[in-house]
């Protein structure tokens, strides 16, 4: 079994002296002799490099300061647990946490639920998050690909040609791919609306701006840079609000919404049949 490099005894020292006037009031926070509390910090301070003496008093070296943080957090982690609360971390995309699942959380938790949640929008791929334990649960747009990781298919995910209404000549009910001809083009760069639509159709298909992430997308075109191809989910409220306009019919692509969790995950699958429900209910109005 591994053991913590610093026990959480000697981190409680660190709080105990950041918080702390003098190493006497510390040793009283702690219930413990001023003169064995010496001792014990003299040994941080030396073994390893946590503790210093500035101007006759123990101070914290920049070393140290990670490790109080941990303690704070390891405090209130353990009081929750004793509570009975459980903390249930998504990752996902910024755009799909902002439309879809944030919106409805008040539909997961339920009268004296004591659940807390955290959204994270990793800096690593998805499985790599997942599987090293900082999250618990991903909500993406396809499958995971290692077998380690359990999922479920969610919805389709619909997606719509948008573009604003000002670069429309037409103000008619129904508007049709045609009514785009010759609208600059915003795409994304992973995603070719090219291979969707007829040939004939003559649109103008060259792009005017490319751009790695919706988020942008949306921005670029509710600005009225041109016209593109994105989630449905993405442009909802713009859509409701008439602040952009759907042309032609939704699409869907060989994409569906998935749930994905670590197979052998403890938190996973006693959360499982809960969060499924909740996805499943955020996305079936999108």
């Amino acid at each position: 079994m591994e053991k913590y490099p610093i026990s959480p005894e000697d981190c409680l020292i660190l709080l105990a002296v950041k918080e702390s006037t003098s190493l006497r009031e510390a040793a009283r926070t702690l219930n413990c002799d001023p003169a064995g509390l010496l001792r014990k910090v003299q040994r941080l301070s030396k073994d390893y490099g946590l503790l210093q003496k500035i101007h006759g008093r123990w101070a914290l070296t920049s070393q140290a300061l990670p490790l109080v943080v941990w303690t704070q957090e390891s405090i209130l982690s353990q009081k929750k647990a004793l509570r009975g609360e459980r903390t249930l971390r998504i990752a996902s995309t910024t755009w799909f946490a902002e439309r879809v699942l944030i919106p409805h959380l008040n539909s997961f938790t339920k009268s004296g639920d004591r659940t807390t949640f955290q959204f994270l929008v990793p800096d690593k791929n998805f499985e790599q998050t997942l599987m090293e334990g900082d999250c618990d649960f991903v909500v993406v747009c396809h499958p995971p690909e290692n077998p380690a990781i359990g999922y479920k298919q969610i919805l389709k995910e619909p997606w719509s040609v948008v573009v604003a209404p000002k670069l429309l000549s037409q103000k008619r009910g129904t508007l049709l791919l045609q009514d785009l001809h010759k609208i600059p083009f915003v795409r994304h760069k992973d995603v070719n609306p090219m291979a969707l639509f007829p040939e004939d159709l003559n649109l103008e298909m060259s792009a005017s701006l490319t751009i790695d992430n919706l988020v942008g997308i949306r921005s670029a075109v509710i600005h009225g840079l041109g016209w593109s191809f994105v989630p449905t989910a993405l442009v909802g409220e713009e859509l409701a609000k008439g602040e952009l306009k759907q042309i032609g019919d939704r699409y869907e692509l060989d994409r569906k919404i998935c749930l994905w969790w670590l197979r052998g995950s403890f938190e996973g699958q006693k959360n499982l049949r809960t969060i499924t429900s909740w996805a499943r209910h955020s996305c079936q109005n999108i």
